[in-house]
């Protein structure tokens, strides 16, 4: 387990699952666990797919408090900082969702960048960003690790989350 205290004073855990989550890298937060996938990098339909497989689902932070969380995940772990990463969310009919095992819910909660969502018609899934590392150092710190929308078809590494059976 790993504490780590953020500079407006809260203290975030990291678990590492290996009963809970299974083996294969997950991270446990609460009664979920998060993966995150630097390669393959693939379409949003396909890194969808890929989660699946791995018996979960693009990530959906249901919580401001997990929106956070990851973050927070990205930031403490350098080789983690770097890129953008898909994100369950998608487009439909003008309004975000989140894509999740069985069903689709209305993102009632966001941390989109500056200017986004970019209103192009082709930008209709969710990312986060990365910490300007790979290309973006002009990008202030605030923009690190926020959403934006992105093309469907662009090949991205990508976080999967898993939900804990409790007990």
């Amino acid at each position: 387990m790993i504490s780590v205290k953020t500079s407006q004073g809260l203290d975030w855990i990291f678990t590492e699952c290996f009963d809970s989550c299974g083996s294969g890298d997950w991270t446990r937060h609460g009664n979920t666990c998060y993966k995150i996938v630097r390669e393959p990098i693939s379409s949003w339909k396909v890194a969808q797919g890929l989660c699946l497989d791995l018996g979960g689902y693009l990530a959906t932070p249901s919580e401001l408090a997990e929106v956070y969380w990851l973050k927070g995940f990205r930031s403490h772990h350098k080789s983690l900082r770097g890129g953008w990463l898909w994100m369950g969310g998608y487009k439909k009919n003008g309004q975000w969702l989140w894509k999740e095992r069985f069903t689709d819910s209305a993102i009632d909660h966001n941390d989109w960048g500056k200017d986004q969502p970019y209103p192009d018609p082709a930008n209709n899934c969710l990312l986060m960003f990365g910490d300007g590392s790979e290309g973006w150092k002009l990008d202030p710190v605030e923009q690190w690790f926020r959403w934006a929308a992105g093309n469907c078809n662009a090949k991205l590494g990508f976080i999967c989350q898993k939900e804990i059976e409790t007990k």
